[in-house]
């Protein structure tokens, strides 16, 4: 399925939420440390984070967005 970039004030979202230990990827596991930008999914549902500049496409590690949102 076809990914987009994320804009920078998702992500910025992201790490706020991460940093306030919210943020939670699809296996249920926290978010730890700021992510680098995203990729989301051509549906809108998930996020798959940069780290290192590396794009982590397991489906695990995505993080579930509801509209652009986090979950």
């Amino acid at each position: 399925m076809p990914v987009r970039p994320a804009d920078d004030a998702l992500i910025a979202r992201l790490n706020r939420e991460a940093a306030a230990g919210r943020l939670r990827n699809r296996s249920g596991r926290k978010v730890e440390g700021p992510i680098e930008g995203g990729l989301i999914r051509q549906d809108d549902a998930v996020l798959f984070p940069i780290l290192d500049g590396i794009p982590v496409m397991l489906i695990d590690e995505a993080i579930p967005l509801e509209a652009g949102q986090p979950a």
